[in-house]
């Protein structure tokens, strides 16, 4: 629902749901809140082929958010369907998961992969008594990762920039610059 709000009009997000009684509450929450428009939910699983297959033909999307037992199952998926520079986001409570996740990643062509502890302490708040309770905590983990651009890295050394200062006069994309406007090509 705080996505929701966060897309609000601009966008849509799509939820995939395995749990019937979760894909009720879903359903139920987006209509009483008036987010129909923005947030379809589905029952289904994500790593189902026939599922896949129409998520395939829904994309491409800017992001993916994953919380399921096995994300690293999800990731040629998510390839498939985000745009280029497009964002996964997992929440995993076991960092066993996190490792599996991270070393497909890191098979692929995804970047910025980070990772994020997030711990739950509960505090009991009184005049003068203010303290962590002492139960214990909940800890889960977040990544993030980018898929790479499929357009090939551009080795940008001075001639590799003047030839393409040179590509863009000659399609008519800039104007004709001079020996001395390309002083900025050092940087």
């Amino acid at each position: 629902i705080m996505l929701g709000a966060t897309v609000g009009f601009q966008g849509k997000i799509i939820t995939y749901e395995i749990e019937s009684s979760h894909h009720h509450a879903a359903v139920k929450n987006i209509q009483e809140l008036g987010f129909q428009d923005t947030i379809e939910a589905r029952m289904g699983n994500i790593l189902d082929p026939a599922t896949q297959s129409t998520i395939r033909e829904d994309g491409p999307f800017d992001a993916i958010i994953l919380d399921l037992p096995v994300p690293d199952q999800a990731v040629d998926l998510a390839w498939d369907i985000l745009k280029p520079c497009g964002k996964l986001c997992s929440f995993m409570p076991v960092i066993e998961q996190v490792s599996r996740l991270v070393k497909k990643l890191k098979q692929g062509k995804w970047f910025d992969i980070e990772v994020v502890d997030v711990a739950v302490r509960k505090w009991q708040v009184r005049e003068n008594a203010t303290r962590p309770r002492n139960l214990g905590h909940h800890t889960g983990f977040i990544l993030f990762a980018t898929k790479i651009n499929e357009s090939p890295p551009l080795d940008w050394t001075r001639k590799n920039r003047k030839m393409l200062i040179r590509k863009l006069e000659a399609q008519g994309k800039i104007g004709k610059l001079e020996p001395g406007d390309m002083d900025f090509l050092d940087g």
